[in-house]
């Protein structure tokens, strides 16, 4: 029979085997990632560990953001980070600071974004964590060229490929090269993007993960469609579809309809192209991928106009605007929302910190009043009272 030692044992080890469960499940399927990290919790609650709950609730957070649940994964994120910190938890960690900065930037909240990007990079460089500093350059680099400084971008890409070289993680050094890819796309260095791109391609197949390859290829098929390239861009982009028919990453697959059919629009094969944004439509609404479905929307009252289909235009034409607030408005309240939970969350933190000060504060004038009664040496009730009325006073309790 097990004693308390024992269970404690196997459930400590149950947590850190699901633990890393959950973070290799995090991206490619998020939804059984949360799976894992809710038992993390329901474990950790049953031993009654504050600092399991918490690794439970970084992962479920960090699973979140990949199903674009920005507001709830931010406020996991934030309730775990303070105790990840104090336990020296440094993957766990540097894993949920990654995801707060990618909720933000997913956001298009480009401030607070590079804030814990950079934070990333600090705190990776006190825990002397490598994979972790290159990540965090990687970050910095992807806001950088999403807003429009690409020479900062290629230097905190280049800073991060240099550290990626030396590290077994072909993962993050594919991500790493397709971002200076883009950065070079950006500066109009076309050869050097197409370079990049490439090797970026190149990286993820030889890891063998469909995913990874799939954007790859769709950032590959991005470079030539902006070149007006489209034959290059029509081939690339159904090789990507294909993959992720493949893989039946609904999204994805709804995402790559929608660029097939914006290509044909574009070469004036309409059938082509309602063909393939009908299934981007379908697929978008199923999944509530609502940017592929406004933008579907855009491509369908084009292609309607040129069919001098005006029922058809008309109701297009209506749900795209429609759509397109709705989804900006939507986006802009989960901003809106992470950053009062940050706020709160800070404050509870700051609160806490306050308690604890002033639960030593009382702790220490007993260990007085007792030291003092030892030595049998009684004080003035006047002098006794005094200190403990001003410490009671200052924690509002009289």
């Amino acid at each position: 029979m097990l004693n308390g030692n024992d269970i404690q044992q196997d459930v400590t080890l149950k947590i850190q085997q699901l633990t890393h469960q959950s973070i290799e499940l995090c991206r490619n399927n998020p939804v059984e990632g949360i799976k894992q990290a809710e038992e993390i919790i329901a474990l950790a609650t049953s031993i009654q560990s504050d600092l399991d709950i918490a690794v439970g609730k970084a992962c479920k957070g960090s699973c979140l953001v990949w199903l674009g649940h920005y507001d709830t994964a931010l406020q996991a994120l934030f309730e775990a980070l303070p105790q990840l910190q104090e336990i020296g938890n440094k993957k766990i960690e540097a894993h949920a600071r990654y995801h707060v900065f990618c909720s933000y930037y997913f956001l298009a909240d480009y401030d607070n974004a590079l804030k814990y990007a950079h934070e990333m990079l600090h705190r990776a460089a006190q825990n002397e964590d490598l994979l972790s500093q290159a990540n965090a350059y990687n970050a910095i680099g992807t806001i950088c060229y999403t807003t429009g400084e690409n020479q900062k971008a290629l230097d905190a890409l280049l800073n991060g490929l240099t550290i990626a070289n030396t590290l077994d993680d072909k993962h993050l050094l594919a991500r790493i090269l397709d971002g200076i890819g883009t950065a070079h796309f950006n500066l109009k260095d076309i050869e050097k993007s197409i370079e990049f791109k490439k090797k970026a391609l190149e990286v993820s197949r030889s890891i063998g993960l469909k995913q990874i390859e799939s954007y790859a290829i769709d950032g590959l098929a991005k470079l030539y469609l902006d070149a007006n390239d489209l034959s290059n861009a029509e081939k690339y982009l159904h090789e990507c579809l294909a993959i992720r028919q493949e893989l039946d990453f609904k999204s994805g697959i709804a995402e790559s309809n929608f660029q097939l059919g914006d290509l044909y629009l574009k070469m004036n094969r309409l059938d082509y192209a309602l063909s393939h944004l009908n299934n981007a439509l379908k697929i978008g609404i199923e999944t509530n991928t609502n940017e592929v479905v406004y933008k579907t929307h855009k491509s369908l009252y084009k292609l309607y106009e040129k069919q001098n289909n005006h029922t058809k235009f008309i109701e297009h034409f209506k749900s795209y605007y429609t759509l397109k607030e709705e989804f900006f408005s939507e986006k802009n309240k989960q901003k809106l929302k992470g950053v009062e939970m940050q706020a709160s969350i800070s404050q509870m933190e700051k609160e806490k910190e306050l308690l604890s000060e002033k639960n030593k504060q009382l702790e220490s004038l007993s260990n007085d009043l007792v030291i003092l009664s030892d030595l049998g040496k009684p004080l003035p009730l006047y002098f006794l009272l005094k200190p403990l009325t001003k410490l009671l006073t200052t924690l509002s309790i009289i």
